[in-house]
């Protein structure tokens, strides 16, 4: 009878230490230091050689295409909040890009960032689900995002 209750027991601790974790290894990715970025998105960024006020906004792209990995997107208010974040990252991408001399590089590693993000076909199908949506909602709504300005994210 022993016996049967040792392996019971830690079948039963496995099971509770699996869902336990289990929220940070959905398929939007592990965020084992809850910082809102996928661990190994976080990994890519760290590794990037580029100056501290494009590795912040790598940052806040990772974050709110996390967001985007995450959201419902039938929720249409959500939909449209994440949205509005969503544009006001790429608002500010595209003034470093064009303040910075049309600096490629920095395209590349934003482009990069996406595509490590959504780097399998069910995250891929999320990301041009959302963008889908909010391409169809009425963007004037939103108010300024303030073009090239990254001071509001």
């Amino acid at each position: 009878m022993n016996l049967i209750k040792s392996p019971l027991l830690f079948l039963c601790l496995v099971l509770f230490a699996y869902a336990a974790n289990a929220e940070n290894t959905d398929y939007a990715g592990a965020d084992s230091n809850n910082n809102q970025i996928r661990d190994d998105v976080d990994t890519y960024i760290s590794t990037v050689h580029t100056s501290d006020l494009k590795k912040t906004v790598l940052v806040k792209q990772a974050k709110v295409l996390q967001e985007i990995m995450k959201l419902d997107v039938q929720d249409n208010d959500a939909t449209a909040a994440v949205g509005k974040r969503y544009m006001k990252v790429m608002s500010c991408l595209a003034g470093i890009y064009t303040v910075n001399g049309e600096d490629p590089s920095f395209m590349r590693l934003s482009r990069e960032l996406t595509e490590k993000t959504f780097d399998t076909k069910e995250r891929d199908t999320k990301f041009h689900v959302f963008l889908g949506k909010i391409e169809k909602m009425n963007m004037n709504s939103w108010g300024s995002l303030g073009t090239g300005s990254c001071n509001q994210l």
